[in-house]
This record gives C-alpha cells, sequence and structure tokens, in this order.
C-alpha cells in the first residue's frame, strides 16, 4: 500500500480506498486530486444550537508553498532552460478567497535529462504537493452534525470563533 501511495505521490496523483458502497466491498482511486463539487453540510462553531463541532483550529503553511521550477536541456546547446511550473489545475482550485503566497522556489535539479514532458510532469507533481497551506483539526459532534462527515471531499465552514 506504502509503495502504491508513492507511485501515485510521484505522478502527482493520491491512491486511497474508500469503504463501500456495500458491506464488504471498497473503492479504490487512483488519480489527480478532486477538489470540486458540492460541498457537505457546513461546519458551525460558536453558533449557540446551530454548532456541530466540538473543537476546531486552522493552521496556515505558507512556509510550504512552493514553486518548482523544472530543468529542460536545450538538445542542441546542452544548455538547461529554467520553466516554472505554476499551479493551475482545473481539479485543485483554491479553497479559500485569496490563495496562499508562494514563500519558495524548488529547483527540481533531477528534470534536465528528461524528455520535456517528464520533467513537466515532475513539477505538475511537486505543484500539486505543495497546493494546500491551510489545515484544519477539530472535534465533530456526529448527532448535531446529522451524519458522518466523508474524507477527501469539501465542507463548508461558519463561523468558527473570528469571523473566519
Amino acid at each position: 500500500m506504502a509503495y502504491i501511495k508513492q507511485l501515485a505521490r510521484d505522478a502527482g496523483y493520491v491512491f486511497y480506498i474508500d469503504p463501500g458502497p456495500a458491506p464488504g466491498l471498497n473503492t479504490a482511486y487512483w488519480g489527480p486530486e478532486i477538489k470540486v463539487g458540492p460541498p457537505q453540510p457546513a461546519l458551525n462553531l460558536d453558533m449557540d444550537a446551530h454548532s456541530n463541532v466540538e473543537s476546531l483550529s486552522f493552521t496556515f503553511k505558507t512556509a510550504e508553498t512552493t514553486l518548482p521550477v523544472v530543468l529542460i536541456q536545450n538538445q542542441l546547446t546542452k544548455i538547461p532552460i529554467p520553466l516554472p511550473i505554476p499551479n493551475l489545475n482545473p481539479l485543485q482550485p483554491p479553497l479559500g478567497i485569496i490563495p496562499a503566497p508562494i514563500t519558495n522556489v524548488t529547483v527540481l535539479r533531477d528534470t534536465a535529462k528528461l524528455s520535456p514532458m517528464q520533467a513537466i510532469s515532475r513539477g505538475l507533481a511537486a505543484t500539486s504537493r505543495s497546493a494546500d497551506a491551510v489545515e484544519g483539526t477539530g472535534s465533530l459532534n456526529v448527532i448535531r452534525y446529522g451524519r458522518i462527515l466523508k474524507a477527501r471531499q469539501l465542507v463548508g465552514v461558519e463561523r468558527c470563533g473570528h469571523g473566519l
């Protein structure tokens, strides 16, 4: 399982297994992480009778946002050409109003000997790994929420303390 997850990560993909759709059956997924679609019902904190979370906190990790630069070697001159790879994945739009600022530029040095498409694929994989700058942790009151919160799906967040 760890090897398959590493192969997916190297390709800029995810691999996971979800339980269901029926008892004794599982669904495996290998592909790009998808962050589009209808969100699950909102998590509510500090809303008196409408609260459905016991605790919720967020961490903004801007130190991990990077812009990968791949090197593509010109076949005639053998000079490496740097090519920055921005995060333009339509399946992973920024989830906040303001995208996280890029704080690091990382040159992927092992890409100059690859074909241009292989080098760009490595750059896209590195971009997808550094796209998430906000991480939330907390405790959900499942009875008040009314359903089980599904992993790897969008969820709304409302009124969590300081105007979030």
